[in-house]
């Protein structure tokens, strides 16, 4: 029990270290998205643990994160994910908490359907809104494509100069299952399955630079995968 014990412990503290940084709405959307998703959202509230201190990495994250989420459905083509966090955050100040919805769809419906108030939208800082609308988007992905797809997020949170719009784009032009994606990053692939992703995601990196070597974009894929000890076979 020592290693689930630690865990949870790392992530209690990482949810600490957010409520911090954040409003005390934002907080309570994102608690309630975390209870909602029980164990499955710790990743995803360490990696924003990480990248809320560091300057601008969470506005480069959000680009991206924007960007995949229309590809995928997420995203109407004239919104944004901190427009998302936005009316998150004025709807749980009224009672419109994700607790109190079955499904990520009920939820968002919910609080797109909310009227914004113009000068609360102007007062709430850009960092409340982006660390919202990431973990509604967050629970979205988790809903829509399966359990540990929305780890793609907690990724490009902690990585955005690596995971970008374009990159993240082409992958998912070349990978038919963003499982397989999260996964592979993740080095939770057999090596057959492994092998295979690797190659759609080495052609995914040759249509945005064609240019770059084979050698250097599978550095660039072992450097940003979990576990790094094995080379393409």
């Amino acid at each position: 029990m020592g290693w689930f014990s630690d865990a949870c412990s790392a992530v209690s503290s990482a949810f600490s270290s957010v409520c911090s940084a954040v409003s005390s709405a934002c907080s309570s959307v994102l608690s309630g998205i975390s209870n909602v998703l029980n164990s499955s959202s710790g990743s995803f509230i360490t990696a924003l643990a990480l990248a809320l201190p560091i300057s601008g990495a969470l506005a480069k994250a959000i680009t991206a994160i924007d960007v995949i989420s229309k590809i995928l459905g997420m995203l109407e083509p004239n919104e944004t994910t901190e427009e998302i966090g936005d009316r998150a955050i004025q709807a749980q100040d009224h009672g419109i908490s994700p607790e109190n919805y079955a499904t990520y769809k009920e939820y968002l419906a919910a609080i797109k359907s909310f009227e914004l108030d113009p000068k609360k939208s102007a007062e709430t800082s850009d960092l409340d809104k982006m660390a919202a609308g990431i973990g509604v988007q967050y629970w979205g992905f988790e809903e829509k494509f399966g359990v540990g797809t929305g780890d793609l997020l907690s990724k490009t949170v902690e990585s955005p100069d690596y995971f970008t719009g374009d990159r993240l784009a082409s992958f998912l032009d070349k990978v038919e299952n963003i499982s397989d994606v999260v996964q592979f990053f993740d080095g939770k692939l057999s090596s057959n399955e492994r092998n295979a992703v690797e190659d759609k995601l080495i052609e995914a990196e040759k249509s945005i630079n064609p240019d770059k070597s084979t050698a250097n974009i599978l550095k660039e894929l072992n450097d940003n995968t979990q576990f790094r000890d094995y080379t393409h076979e």
